[in-house]
């Protein structure tokens, strides 16, 4: 037996993976077998979960390293520059969870709202298909290639690309979602909005809001979609 449980239950906190799995365990569904490979997998997958967890909360100098090693080539990892890399690393991985959180949330408001319109359809009535709100409308479309027209002139147009959601069509650069270019609130016919995305000088990524009547009015913020991208491009000045 090992001395570490693979699995730990909190009666006052129960969770519907921990209960699927306890439901392995009963007289009706045990399988020996299964229940060993189960175990293994709750305790490595645990174990890395806790371990995760304690980087989030207090990266390791070996975790942040391993960044550090990636972006930094041929730099020391030592003195103030280790400080700071540590607190970058500890920032992204924030971010990333709360990006990552956002979407899902979008594309799960997307999916419910859907589900809602064709509950208790008028009888006799065949219902028209619906549109999902994640799907790429034509005016994405249209924003999207104005962009790849824009940006054509400073970089190859087939590196930006897009990612839609259920609230907005995210235009990217290289598919990454750390480096967003503009964002296209145009699902409210009545009210399209660009989220455009800027750097400031320490670095940080901020954003700006502004409303547009009809698309044309994209090609106004041609140098601000040029200016974060050059910005992403810029190689990354490490002080020795």
């Amino acid at each position: 037996m090992d001395k570490t449980p693979f699995l730990e239950l909190d009666l006052l906190n129960l969770n519907e993976s921990a209960i699927r799995e306890l439901c392995k365990l009963t007289k009706s569904a045990f399988n020996i077998d299964e229940a060993i490979t189960a175990a293994s997998e709750l305790k490595y997958v645990g174990g890395i979960k806790t371990l995760l967890k304690k980087q989030i909360e207090a990266p390791s100098d070996e975790f942040v390293k391993y960044f550090f090693k990636e972006l930094c080539p041929g730099n020391n990892f030592v003195g103030q520059l280790k400080n700071e890399f540590t607190g970058y690393t500890q920032r992204a991985i924030k971010e990333f969870i709360r990006e990552e959180i956002e979407t899902l949330l979008d594309e799960a408001a997307g999916r419910s709202k859907t589900k809602s319109e064709v509950v208790n359809p008028e009888p006799e009535i065949k219902p028209e298909p619906l549109i999902k709100q994640s799907e790429f409308t034509d005016d994405e479309r249209e924003g999207y290639y104005i962009l790849k027209s824009i940006l054509r002139q400073v970089l190859d147009p087939a590196r930006i690309t897009y990612r839609d959601t259920a609230s907005y069509c995210n235009i990217l650069l290289d598919g990454n979602t750390w480096k967003p270019i503009v964002r296209l609130y145009f699902n409210e016919s009545k009210s399209k909005k660009l989220e455009i995305f800027s750097k400031e000088v320490n670095g940080n990524r901020i954003s700006d809001k502004v409303s547009i009547d009809n698309l044309n009015e994209i090609y106004q913020y041609a140098d601000k979609f040029k200016a974060i991208v050059a910005a992403y491009e810029q190689p990354q000045v490490v002080a020795r």
